[in-house]
């Protein structure tokens, strides 16, 4: 992994549109990783269908979030025709045409969608929390849930924030409008519970 000062440096640059629309790519090993603001231009922007990791730093007051890839999947994952520009032998930029980002969008009003959306990808505890602990944080009143039942009639609880991943990862343009109907009385029928 690459150093965490390094990235966090390097993600925490971004008050101009140039450094907003770029993604910082790292090569580590047969893998290529993007963290935190590039992960969330692959992953929303790009509408990528990777798997994000959110994960709390044991010596950092925070969490890092990482999307990855085989380099043998680079075509499928980044812009064949996107600008780019190497940084290191094990690093380069991706620049997401601005277009992407909407029209009008400002640094400021970017980072607010970043932060809503890196809030909503839920948080891989630290090991050292015993199994009761994690099962009391995830169903105490601290969290904010939802209760959906199953075809058995028994009740489950999902985060708020689980939903709001779902949402953010669910792409309508590759799904049918009945898979998106069904979608939507799904979420309606969780969120119901809260109102």
């Amino acid at each position: 992994m690459a150093k965490l000062k390094e990235v966090y440096e390097i993600e925490g640059k971004r008050s101009t549109m140039e450094e907003c629309v770029k993604m910082h790519v790292f090569r580590e090993g047969n893998f290529f990783h993007l963290y935190e603001w590039s992960a969330w231009l692959l992953v929303i922007v790009e509408k990528m269908d990777l798997k994000v990791t959110h994960k709390e730093i044991k010596n950092l007051d925070g969490t890092l979030l990482m999307v990855g890839f085989p380099e043998s999947s680079r075509e499928k994952f980044l812009p064949a025709d996107a600008r780019t520009e190497t940084l290191t032998e094990n690093a380069f930029d991706v620049m997401v045409p601005v277009e992407k980002l909407g029209e009008g969008a400002t640094p400021e009003y970017l980072a607010k969608v970043y932060a809503q959306w890196k809030e909503s990808v839920p948080v891989e505890k630290l090991k050292e929390k015993t199994k009761k602990e994690e099962n009391k944080d995830s169903s105490g009143s601290q969290a904010l849930a939802t209760v959906s039942s199953d075809n058995h009639g028994a009740k489950s609880v999902r985060p708020v924030s689980v939903i709001m991943h779902d949402i953010l990862r669910f792409q309508v343009e590759s799904h049918t409008p009945l898979d998106c109907m069904f979608f939507l009385v799904k979420l309606k029928e969780e969120l119901s519970f809260l109102y």
